[in-house]
């Protein structure tokens, strides 16, 4: 997916069935360093996709975002902004533990 980039993404309809391309394809993608490593390489083209997507879709995905730090990736903050800016997400806010 990585290697053919945009055309991969348009050739395969992901556009076309946006809601399932981010459950089925982008969510779990994030649960990996590598697989935020291939969003973050494609989180323009897939941005689409995202935007299409449910309500609900965009809110779970918003939510898997914010839990990026369980990652073993020093990027993790990274990864969180630049998805979420590319995609155009409000990361949820963390609950004030009492600290």
């Amino acid at each position: 997916m990585e290697r053919g980039g945009e055309k991969f993404i348009e050739a395969a309809q992901f556009r076309d069935k946006a809601d399932d391309t981010v459950r089925y394809i982008v969510e779990p993608l994030l649960e990996t360093a590598e697989g935020c490593e291939v969003l973050l390489a494609l989180m323009e083209p897939l941005a689409v996709c995202v935007a299409g997507c449910a309500p609900s879709t965009r809110d779970f995905v918003a939510e898997r975002l914010g839990s990026i730090t369980a990652l073993e990736h020093e990027a993790g903050a990274d990864v969180r902004t630049s998805l979420s800016r590319a995609w155009k997400i409000t990361l949820p806010e963390k609950a004030d533990d009492g600290k």
